[in-house]
């Protein structure tokens, strides 16, 4: 891991090639532990109470924030797309708070455990999203602690805008 001395913004070095649906696929079924990836595991065995607990989870400043912004410039039935969207428990929020919540993850279980309670989501990366996913033209775009995971970041951010230009409402994981 290095630390950008300009932003203190934490990310892998060397960035390796890796396929990330297999790696998060692993992570979240408690095949892989570097770099405390097991703790993905944990999130999928506890996600049943995550999801319905705000106070659980990786709750902090950037999803609090996020949610006062969203609530303040989204009108409620307006659909937001969380990418990165892990277990659900964001998605769960915007759905309590009268939103439109899909998401996109590279993990498939996680995908098809959000898909079962009715969300409508997308397994795979940016750049393999279907033309016309979501049905509904999102207001806003929202991502927390997805980017120093992604290999060519700038790729990455490029596609989202791309995609669609709406706002980016981002966490990113920041050094000591």
């Amino acid at each position: 891991m290095r630390l950008c001395q300009n932003c203190n913004f934490v990310f892998a070095w060397p960035v390796s090639q890796f396929d990330p649906g297999e790696l998060f696929a692993n992570a979240y079924g408690g095949k892989e532990n570097r770099a405390h990836m097991d703790e993905f595991n944990d999130r999928m065995r506890m996600r049943q109470v995550r999801v319905q607990s705000e106070g659980l989870g990786l709750w902090n400043a950037a999803h609090r924030t996020a949610l006062e912004w969203l609530n303040a410039n989204v009108q409620k039935g307006e659909t937001i797309v969380e990418i990165g969207c892990g277990v659900g428990s964001f998605m769960h929020a915007l759905r309590r708070r009268g939103y439109n919540a899909t998401g996109l993850d590279v993990a498939p279980e996680v995908v098809k455990s959000l898909a079962h309670e009715d969300f409508e989501t997308w397994c795979g990366t940016i750049d393999a999203i279907p033309e016309g996913w979501p049905q509904t033209k999102p207001a806003a775009i929202v991502s927390f602690f997805v980017l120093h995971h992604v290999t060519d970041p700038v790729f990455f951010l490029n596609g989202i805008r791309s995609r669609w230009a709406v706002p980016l409402l981002m966490g990113v994981y920041r050094g000591p």
